[in-house]
């Protein structure tokens, strides 16, 4: 208890330090000192001395201060003395830096958490108008961003009130105050009737999708979903609502365009098939010929999404949004056609079978034909949709071809990518298929150079020993560990012995007692130490996966090498040993 004492001492001087690096450090522990002192002190003596600290010049130290209070709910009392914590964060609201501000609502949302009705009313309301009133910046900054914590939670007067505040706050010339205007406005919709969205937010919404800054016209974009989400009248959305998101659509500015098409899907699916086809399509469509290789690349991304809202009218994907697929599939841009690589073999399953042979499959071979792993990858991590609905004869030759191209890609990353697709790929082409066609490739990967690779070709193979079976296992892959077990490579001997450790529990003890031990036998002879090493500790996990003759020659293999040459390896077989004895 003393030395906890003379901490919280330590803290305590150092919180009033020239030092920043000790005022940050101590600053981030003042729960400690809330601790010690209990909750009555706290309250009366830290929660005051920290509302003088809150002029501190280091924005470091002030923001984990605010993040510190956030979690003073019980230290202060409970709920019911929560609002003790408000005079330092109330003072911080006139800092000039707007992450501090935006720490303070962060901060106010996760201490009223559990504020009810009568407590927005009488601790948060009375703070949001005295703040709405000063003429700092910050202050109105904060106000604004406070008013969907508690604005469900006041009578309709009051809520007027802070209605005529925000009004004030959407007319303020501060860009910084408009456009956290706007991001709040896409929230109060939410918590608005129909009436408010058409007499209030709505005039709102028009002003600020025509604003001169850009940063405001993009928040726009998701009031526009908003107010789909919460608004019924279709009628007033076709009218008010879609030519906002339309106009915003065509903007000159790239990243609005960006963020349209990215929230396209989340727009539509609150609307009917027919408004879709009758009024949006063709805003959607011209997306996917912006000029911005960015914007066409988000809409490709979209594409299957967009598709699936008007899958009901087969016809139109197909007439309307495959042509578009056949320009976007030659792309200049590479990030285009790896985003169209991920939507084009979805779609397959909308269309049916017949239209994708005849005008789908084309393109897709196209994007599988790429040199670049970020195309032709995608497609293949996603074969599956494809050949459920027209089978795998029609891809094999271009993915064999692109199976054989990533396996040996420059990036080690790609090439552990594409390992990892080979069990869905052995599913899709059966065992005999497999057999003739991936099995080389994937055994050759066991002696990549990079140990990542090697290490997932383990995983692959336990995968395809689990769909083709044990007597699969026992005729091509038991073969190929013993191959490597020989290997001149330490390395690729040592993955032998993971394979081994990782198929045990798959192949079972007949299979190992049979196949495996002989092999485990000659590699206890290594003449690499950490080979035998690295032997003797898979023993343990081995041994539970072995019948008692198997297990007898483990014992035998371990005594032998209590005699190494090497004393680590003396040192592990003795312990492996003992373990082994006491299971």
């Amino acid at each position: 208890m003393n030395k906890e004492l003379v901490k919280v001492g330590e803290l305590i001087d150092n919180l009033v330090s020239q030092d920043p690096k000790l005022r940050f450090e101590s600053m981030s522990q003042i729960k400690l000192i809330a601790k010690t002192i209990g909750e009555k002190r706290t309250r009366k003596e830290l929660i005051p001395f920290l509302t003088g600290f809150s002029g501190d010049e280091d924005t470091k130290t002030l923001l984990v201060l605010i993040k510190e209070l956030s979690g003073f709910t019980e230290l202060v009392g409970g709920n019911d003395y929560v609002h003790s914590l408000f005079p330092p964060l109330i003072k911080l609201t006139s800092h000039e830096d707007v992450s501090i501000s935006e720490q303070v609502i962060e901060t106010f949302q996760i201490l009223c958490k559990d504020f009810s009705k009568e407590d927005f009313t009488k601790h948060i309301f009375p703070l949001f108008k005295q703040l709405s009133l000063k003429k700092w910046l910050s202050c109105n900054y904060t106000a604004c961003g406070m008013i969907p914590l508690f604005y469900a939670s006041l009578e309709k007067e009051e809520q007027e009130f802070v209605q005529k505040i925000f009004l004030r706050f959407c007319k303020n010339k501060s860009t910084l105050i408009r456009k956290k205007c706007c991001k709040i406005l896409s929230q109060l919709i939410l918590l608005f009737d129909q009436e408010l969205i058409i007499s209030f937010a709505l005039p709102l919404l028009q002003e600020f999708h025509q604003d001169s800054q850009d940063s405001i016209r993009i928040q726009s974009v998701d009031n526009c979903v908003s107010c789909v989400q919460q608004f019924k009248d279709e009628q007033v959305i076709i009218q008010e609502i879609i030519p906002i998101f339309q106009t915003l659509s065509e903007d000159k500015s790239w990243r609005i365009r960006h963020k349209v098409s990215s929230s396209f899907c989340q727009f539509c699916s609150n609307l009917s098939e027919k408004i879709i086809l009758e009024v949006l399509i063709g805003s959607y469509l011209d997306l996917l010929e912006d000029t911005e290789d960015e914007v066409r690349s988000i809409g490709c991304l979209k594409l299957f999404d967009f598709c699936e809202l008007i899958k009901t009218n087969s016809k139109i994907i197909t007439e309307k949004i495959i042509p578009k697929i056949e320009s976007l599939s030659t792309d200049s841009c590479d990030f285009v056609k790896s985003s169209l690589a991920v939507s084009i073999v979805k779609i397959s399953s909308l269309i049916g079978k017949e239209e994708t042979l005849e005008k789908l499959l084309p393109h897709q071979l196209i994007l599988l034909s790429e040199e670049s792993a970020k195309i032709s990858l995608p497609l293949i991590q996603n074969l599956h949709y494809v050949s459920s609905v027209v089978g795998i004869e029609p891809l094999m030759n271009e993915v064999l071809s692109s199976i054989n191209r990533l396996s040996s890609d420059n990036d080690w990353r790609n090439r552990v990518a594409t390992i990892k697709c080979i069990p869905s790929l052995a599913k899709q082409f059966g065992v005999e298929s497999f057999n003739e066609h991936l099995l080389d490739i994937s055994f050759s990967c066991f002696t990549d150079i990079v140990h990542s690779v090697r290490e997932e070709a383990t995983t692959m193979i336990t995968e395809l020993t689990k769909l083709f079976g044990v007597k699969w296992s026992n005729e091509f892959v038991i073969p190929k560990i013993i191959q490597l077990s020989n290997h001149q490579n330490h390395l690729f001997r040592q993955i032998s012995i993971y394979t081994i450790l990782k198929l045990a529990p798959i192949i079972g003890e007949d299979s190992i007692s049979n196949n495996v031990i002989e092999t485990i036998i000659q590699l206890s002879q290594d003449p690499v130490p950490n080979i035998r090493i690295y032997l003797v500790n898979t023993f343990i996990q081995l041994s539970k996966h072995i019948n008692q003759d198997s297990l007898n020659q483990l014992k035998s293999i371990l005594n032998k090498l209590l005699e190494d040459v090497d004393q680590d390896v003396q040192y592990f077989a003795k312990q492996t040993l003992k373990d082994i004895e006491k299971n």
